[in-house]
C-alpha cells in the first residue's frame, strides 16, 4: 500500500469510486488501516471533501482517505478538518495532487417522493476483505437508491442537526458521510444531502437520514475561504 501519494498524481476517471472514498485511520509505519471511519466525497478542485461530522470528530492523528491508483491502495493524508457548529457535517482537506470532483452541492428544493442515489463504503464490506489484520484491497463501493419519505426540520434525532431528509432505504454503517444525490448524464451530479445514519423505531424498523444541503450549504469554515456550496461549484 502506497503511503506517500504526494509524489504521484491520481488518474481520475468518471467512475464514482474516484470521487467517493472511504475514510480511515492509517498507520504509516505498518502500512495498515487501523480502523474504518466512514465515507466522504470530493467537492471542487482544491482537494476538499465533505463527510459526516461524527466520522471525524475526535480523530487527530492518522486520518486518511483511500484511493486506488494502478490497482493499488493509496493513503492520502487528511491535512486539515472542520466540523459544522450544528449540523452533522464535516469538511476535510486532502494531501496530494490532481484531485477534482464530479459532484456539486445543490440548493434546489427536493420534495417528498423525490428519488435519490447513494454510494458509500459499508463496514461489513471492508471486513470481508481483511486478512491478518490488513485489508487486501479497498472495500467495494455499494449502491443504494430510494426516495425521500419526508423533509424534517427541528425534530429530535440521535445525531446533531436541524435539517434532514428521511429516506426510504438505509445504507449500512460505514456509509455515513456519503452523498445523497441526483445523477445528471453528461454533467456534474447534484448532491442534495449527506447520509448520516439510521434511527430504529420501537417496532424494529430502521429509517435512514441525510442532512440537507439547505442546512449547511452556506457554512464557511476557517479552513476554507468561501462557503462549501461555492467551493463545490
Amino acid at each position: 500500500m502506497e503511503t506517500n501519494p504526494a509524489t504521484g498524481k491520481l488518474h481520475q476517471t468518471d467512475q464514482i469510486r474516484d470521487h467517493v472514498f472511504p475514510l480511515c485511520v492509517f498507520d504509516h509505519q505498518t502500512g495498515k488501516v487501523v480502523r474504518m471511519l466512514g465515507s466522504a466525497f470530493l467537492i471542487g478542485e482544491r482537494h476538499y471533501a465533505l463527510t459526516a461530522a461524527h466520522c471525524i470528530r475526535g480523530e487527530t492523528t492518522g486520518l486518511a482517505a483511500m484511493f486506488i491508483r494502478d490497482r493499488e491502495w493509496y493513503a492520502y493524508d487528511i491535512v486539515a478538518s472542520a466540523i459544522h457548529p450544528s449540523e452533522d457535517v464535516g469538511l476535510v482537506r486532502l494531501q496530494g495532487s490532481g484531485l477534482t470532483s464530479m459532484m456539486r452541492l445543490s440548493k434546489s428544493h427536493y420534495p417528498q417522493a423525490h428519488p435519490y442515489k447513494n454510494f458509500g463504503y459499508p463496514e461489513d464490506v471492508y471486513y470481508e476483505m481483511v486478512k491478518d489484520g490488513a485489508a487486501l484491497i479497498r472495500p467495494d463501493l455499494v449502491y443504494t437508491e430510494g426516495y425521500i419519505r419526508r423533509r424534517i426540520t427541528d425534530v429530535p434525532m440521535p445525531f446533531p442537526g436541524r435539517y434532514f431528509f428521511e429516506l426510504s432505504a438505509i445504507s449500512d454503517p460505514g456509509s455515513s458521510g456519503s452523498p445523497v444525490m441526483k445523477i445528471n448524464p453528461g454533467s456534474k451530479m447534484d448532491v442534495f444531502g449527506i447520509y448520516v445514519g439510521e434511527r430504529r423505531r420501537e417496532q424494529g424498523a430502521a429509517v435512514g437520514y441525510a442532512v440537507r444541503v439547505d442546512g449547511f450549504g452556506d457554512w464557511q469554515p476557517e479552513i476554507l475561504d468561501r462557503t462549501v456550496y461555492e467551493e463545490s461549484q
